[in-house]
């Protein structure tokens, strides 16, 4: 449905605009909550698994 759409306005010389346009808002904001979602997770990660981990070799190499 999106596609036909996207079609019958690519082909309407007065409606390409305004269809290339929402494209490239849905395309950026995809990009956006991605990014997002990525530093998400990643920061998550370095809290909850790496942090912990390098304290963890801290503490082993101050033993020895």
């Amino acid at each position: 449905m999106l596609a036909d759409i996207i079609t019958t306005g690519l082909n309407n010389p007065e409606c390409a605009f305004f269809v290339g346009q929402t494209f490239g808002i849905s395309q950026a904001f995809g990009m956006v909550v991605f990014i997002a979602v990525f530093g998400t997770v990643y920061k998550l990660i370095d809290k909850l698994a790496l942090e912990p981990l390098i304290e963890w070799i801290r503490k082993k190499i101050r033993k020895k």
